[in-house]
Formats: C-alpha cells, structure tokens, sequence
C-alpha cells in the first residue's frame, strides 16, 4: 500500500497508523514513522476480504482515517494441465504462501478437482495431495479435461484457484460404428446401399471406415470383401451382388492411433430378380 501526506502543508506529520484485518481493520496496528509512504502487509491469508485503515498522527492526536478494502488471491497459482497419453493428464502449481527455498512445517493438503469441459453439468472428481502436482487416470481418450486446485491448511480452505485446460491424446476407436444398415437401391436389384452412424467410443477422429461383406460369414475375416470408405461418409454404394443370395455385412472405424472393434455382422439377402431390370 502507498499514500501521500496530508494537503495542509501546515500539519504536523509525527507518523502513521496502518490497521488491518479480515473483515475489519482492528485486528492488527502498525505505526510507521512520518517519512513512510509505503509498506507491505504480508503472510495475510489467502481468498480473504480485508479491511485496510490509514491515518497520520502528531502530539496533538489521531487524525481521520481512511479506509480501503483488497481480497488476497487463493495460494494456488500458476496452475498448468499437460496431457501424458490417452487417458492421462498431470496437474502442477505453486503455492504462493510458501516463502521460496524455505521449507514449512504446515502440512498443507492441495485438492484436485477435474471434469470434463463440454457439459456445465458434469461431474467433478477429485483427490488430495500434499505434493505440488498429480496426474489424473482413467481419463477418456481425445476429450478436454478442466481442472482447478484448492489448499488447505489448519482447517482453512482457500477458494478454488483458476482452471486449466487440457486435452488427452487420441487412442484407437473401442466401440464398432453403430446401426448398420442395408437396403436395396430403388430400381438396381444387384445393388445396395449400406448406411451406419459413428462409433460412440471413437477416441479421436474418424479417418475411414472398412466394409467387410461376404456370403460365409464363418470364414477369417482377412477373406471377406473389403472396401475403405472416407471417414466423413456414413453411406456406400455396392454393385454387381448376386440376385436373391444371402450377404453378411460386417465394418470399422480408423481413426491415426489405429483400427476399432468390428460390428456383430448383419445379413441381409437380395431381391430375385425384376422383369425389365438386369
């Protein structure tokens, strides 16, 4: 805090009297002499309102206060989220009410809380450390994570400190896309079209999609028809199919970290044949 000297250049200044405390500036008095014009409060607690008072004083009294109020920032501070693989993210940060290269013998308990960044709803989780990082586990592969710390020391809590971001790695898809689907293309009996929705679990971005088709499904899928699709395409044409024989449909997602499970096969038989159609 700093200040100036009084107006009235006719006023004799012997010294100042700083108050200060939480919520009220009577829990503590410093005196400072007549040529001061600044002083620092320090090991103030963390996260907490106080109340500051200011006046002069000479032999002849107190003169009126000035009052003035500031909140301390939580002790965490500088709190960083780095991603470690695809399920993991370590969490650091300092803590500020700790002199530097100065060792305390208050067992300060940090808490971790985290969630993931997409809903306003989710859930936090949440440990305790008493070392100044953690690394979060069992997180879901390519999602954004949020995460804020708060101390504890003495049965005081500070408030949650500012939240970091991070986002884990990408891993292979481990779900198979979903609703498979076959029907015939209007007019084209040797021909279909097989339709699907993106795998619930694809851990990062689709980059294609593998059909498999074949008339036993009982052989080595390596023997089965295959055909890559474009990861952006939910739809696929095949032609030239047998009339009126049975066909199991089998596919995938790839995605940079790898393949995904296969769906449970579907089958489905194609029409006999059309007078006028091929």
């Amino acid at each position: 805090m700093s200040w100036t000297p009084p107006l009235n250049p006719n006023i004799v200044v012997r010294g100042y009297i700083i108050g200060y405390g939480v919520g009220s500036p009577y829990a503590e008095t410093v005196r400072v002499d007549s040529k001061q014009r600044y002083y620092s409060i320090e090991r103030l607690e963390s996260s907490s309102h106080y109340v500051i008072s200011l006046k002069a004083f000479n032999n002849a009294g107190e003169g009126v206060p000035l009052y003035e109020s500031a909140t301390t920032r939580s002790v965490t501070v500088g709190v960083q989220a780095v991603a470690l693989t695809h399920d993991a993210v370590r969490v650091s940060w300092a803590d500020n009410s700790v002199p530097k290269n100065q060792k305390t013998s208050e067992v300060r308990l940090y808490t971790v809380r985290w969630r993931t960044s997409f809903s306003a709803n989710a859930k936090y989780k949440s440990e305790d450390t008493t070392s100044l990082s953690y690394t979060a586990t069992g997180l879901k592969p390519n999602t954004m994570y949020e995460f804020s710390v708060m101390v504890t020391k003495s049965r005081r809590s500070s408030t949650w400190s500012m939240t970091a971001h991070a986002t884990t790695y990408e891993a292979a898809p481990t779900s198979a896309p979903k609703d498979l689907t076959v029907i015939t293309r209007e007019g084209k009996p040797r021909a279909v079209t097989v339709s699907w929705q993106p795998p619930l679990e694809a851990n990062g971005k689709v980059t294609a999609y593998i059909l498999f088709y074949t008339l036993d499904k009982n052989i080595p899928i390596d023997d089965w028809v295959m055909e890559t699709i474009s990861g952006d395409r939910l739809t696929h044409q095949i032609m030239d199919l047998n009339l009126d024989t049975m066909y199991y449909f089998r596919i995938q997602a790839r995605n940079a970290k790898g393949v995904g499970p296969l769906s449970d096969p579907i089958l489905f038989r194609t029409l006999k044949g059309l007078s006028g159609f091929p």
